[in-house]
């Protein structure tokens, strides 16, 4: 396993630095505009801070900026963000909606405790219970938490039980076939997804991404046919509007 880990390492990890420096440079002026904004809007901190476990289950603290009213969970403790959750701001809304938020982490990216490419890293205290219910939760710790992925792009946030399985499906998927091929793809997936997300965030109709074709790599799923991303909701086993070709997607399946 190791040994299996340490190829794509190799590759990606520069791969991480120089793009999430570029990134950082060109975005710097979108975060400090982002940064006024929400120091404005509502008394708190600009950035949110939360202790997630990584690669192999180290402990990192992730950085946002903040959507939510300051101490949010003062008054329920630790609980996942449900769909128009009275906690978030009107503006912590769109960059929710935008994934603006998320601009702060690629300094997590920089100092190694996340990649651009990978599963969403979790707090411990979800953790413990998940690992309990869902089956192969643990794999997802053999590789270093991204910022996008498969699963972020296919189901969006954890909301429910049931989309964490679904999305836990997508993450072992990755942790088995990374490579710099797939990281790329999803990166590319993950503008087109973007592109539509700011335009809904703006009021704009959104009309999913199936027009969206990329064509995967034929080292990830050995000549598979067209993949397509979709928005809309997965039901079922995942060869229902699949992401990835059925060959390559029942192994997922337990």
């Amino acid at each position: 396993m190791a040994t299996q880990r340490a190829e794509p390492e190799l590759l990606k990890r520069p791969f991480d630095l120089v793009v999430a420096t570029a990134l950082a440079l060109v975005l710097l002026p979108v975060a400090a505009l982002v940064a006024l904004v929400v120091m404005l809007e509502r008394r708190g901190p600009v950035l949110f801070r939360q202790e997630r476990l990584g690669r192999d289950r180290g402990l990192f603290q992730i950085l946002k900026f903040r959507s939510m009213e300051h101490n949010a969970e003062r008054a329920t403790g630790p609980v996942w963000a449900a769909p128009r959750d009275p906690r978030i701001t009107p503006i912590g809304r769109f960059l929710r909606a935008s994934h603006l938020d998320e601009l702060p982490q690629l300094w997590n990216v920089l100092r190694g405790e996340m990649s651009l490419v990978g599963p969403r890293p979790e707090r411990g205290h979800f953790v413990a219970q998940l690992e309990s219910v869902v089956p192969g939760y643990a794999e997802r710790f053999a590789a270093r938490p991204g910022i996008t992925g498969l699963s972020q792009i296919r189901s969006g946030y954890d909301e429910s039980l049931r989309t964490v399985r679904r999305k836990t499906r997508y993450d072992r998927f990755y942790v088995r076939r990374s490579c710099l091929h797939l990281d790329l793809w999803l990166l590319m997936g993950t503008l087109g997804h973007l592109s539509l997300a700011a335009g809904a965030a703006c009021g704009r109709r959104e009309h999913g991404l199936k027009t969206w074709r990329p064509l995967a790599p034929r080292s990830i799923v050995d000549r598979g046919p067209i993949l397509t991303l979709e928005t809309a909701p997965m039901t079922g086993s995942l060869e229902s509007r699949p992401l990835l070709p059925a060959s390559a997607a029942t192994s997922l399946v337990e």
